[in-house]
């Protein structure tokens, strides 16, 4: 087991990303246009908890060397809503002239809720070249289809560029089975994706994704939804001399969005002045995350893990009633004085229990600094209780507030295929009333939440 794990967390070459970035899909999907992202869902700290649901080294490390498997992770954010992030994979092997592969991931948080599907059919001729056709068929309805291609280059399995391009609800004028609107600008997709690595000695990953600006008139809401995004990820590993290993990995994203609901059917003023909605909202939102990691790996087959997370998270609404607004303009501009921003550092020890190896005990702490620069004066403390108000006049000070969360879990492989994690978290700043940088008084509530991971792979 000790060469099995160790083999992973300093052999894996193959990456794919190796966490979940917030918006690390651009493509629009139709379901995204329900509503505008409720961004004021997020309070301080969840991000930290987050955090403690990511997949740790040793899955990741595994996860990136095959090409079949499958996996879920479930964390509670609160008493009524979890993180859910679940991946699937299939490949026949790339060395082949004609390969296929399938992929899907589903994420859905307090805010975000994304689906990216890929069926992918691969002609390769010669000297690497390949050419592909690609489709996402989540949906029985064949409005909702999207097809793509790409094109690309690939040196061995694990070192490859290539870029690719969708048309998002190819068919939607043309299979609609009822009336649902039009699409005044059509949305698409670009994106251009590396991966390079040379064992045992660094491996690298990146992708920027962009959509369009597009704009969908819709009937069965009476109301004009505008969209685009774009989004860029990267991932260095760096192997150091053995056990040690060294990881760097983030990425960005902008994204605007706005719905516009209009009180009369038509949607036009025969006057030609501006369209008049009763109702409109709009969002732009800008996003960053940075990770740093230093893994080192023992002898009893577990592994220290530690590293520091920068988090930075800005989105700005505007909202209007019987306003004048065109429907070829939404926001843009993101302010500076509506933003979340954490660092988390965090230490983690895994060790093998008992003779078979096959079960591991995981211990970490995780610290948060965090703070929100919101901007409010006394009216907005109005119907808050003393700890909301104490916790708001925190969190807007010059040091912010700090978070400190303890993770105890157990894990249990069986035959080196399949894992299941269970962990708990717990306020330790809750432990006594006057804890040091404590968030608010809460002594004696120390209990957190708990998740599970399920890891599958061939």
């Amino acid at each position: 087991m000790r060469i099995l794990l160790n083999a992973a967390l300093l052999g894996a070459t193959l990456l794919s990303t190796s966490f979940h970035f917030e918006v690390a899909f651009a493509r629009f999907n139709h379901q995204d246009a329900s509503q505008v992202d409720q961004e004021e869902r997020l309070d301080a700290a969840s991000y930290h908890d987050a955090n403690t649901y990511r997949w740790y080294p040793h899955f990741n490390a595994l996860w990136e060397t095959k090409d079949v498997g499958y996996r879920i992770s479930d964390g509670s954010f609160d008493a009524d809503r979890s993180r859910i992030h679940e991946q699937i994979k299939l490949s026949t092997s790339t060395a082949e002239a004609i390969w296929f592969s399938y992929k899907r991931d589903y994420f859905h948080d307090l805010v975000d809720e994304i689906r990216d599907e890929e069926l992918r059919l691969a002609w390769q001729p010669a000297w690497g070249v390949y050419v592909a056709a690609l489709a996402d068929g989540n949906s029985s309805y064949k409005q909702w289809g999207d097809l793509g291609a790409a094109a690309g280059w690939r040196h061995d399995r694990d070192s490859w560029v290539e870029a690719y391009a969708w048309s998002v609800d190819h068919f939607y004028d043309s299979k609609q089975e009822v009336n649902l609107g039009e699409y005044v600008k059509k949305p698409k997709t670009t994106g251009l994706r590396m991966n390079w690595a040379i064992p045992q000695t660094y491996a690298l990953f990146m992708r920027y994704e962009k959509d369009d600006p597009m704009e969908w008139d819709r009937d069965d809401c009476e109301c004009v939804y505008r969209h685009r995004a774009s989004t860029f990820e990267y991932n260095v590993k760096i192997f150091l001399k053995s056990p040690w290993s060294v990881e760097l990995f983030g990425g960005g994203g902008f994204k605007a969005e706005s719905n516009s609901y209009f009180a009369d059917a038509g949607r036009t003023a025969s006057s030609g002045l501006p369209i008049m909605p009763f109702y409109a909202k709009s969002l732009g939102k800008r996003t960053s995350r940075h990770d740093a990691t230093v893994t080192y790996a023992t002898e009893d087959g577990g592994y220290y893990y530690g590293g520091f997370t920068r988090i930075e998270r800005k989105a700005d609404y505007e909202q209007e009633s019987h306003g004048s607004v065109s429907v070829s303009d939404f926001r843009e501009p993101v302010s500076p004085d509506a933003a979340h921003r954490q660092v988390i550092a965090s230490v983690f020890r895994s060790v093998a229990i008992g003779g078979s190896r096959r079960y591991f005990w995981q211990g970490g702490l995780t610290q948060a600094w965090i703070r929100i620069d919101q901007g409010f004066d006394d009216s907005d403390l109005a119907g808050m209780s003393g700890d909301e108000q104490t916790e708001l006049r925190e969190l807007n000070s010059g040091a912010g507030a700090i978070e400190q969360k303890f993770q105890n879990a157990f894990e249990i492989q069986f035959r080196e295929q399949a894992f299941l994690f269970l962990n708990a978290t717990f306020d330790v700043d809750g432990i006594r009333s006057d804890w040091p940088y404590r968030k608010a008084p809460k002594a004696g509530n120390i209990w957190d939440g708990g998740g599970i991971q399920i890891m599958v792979v061939f």
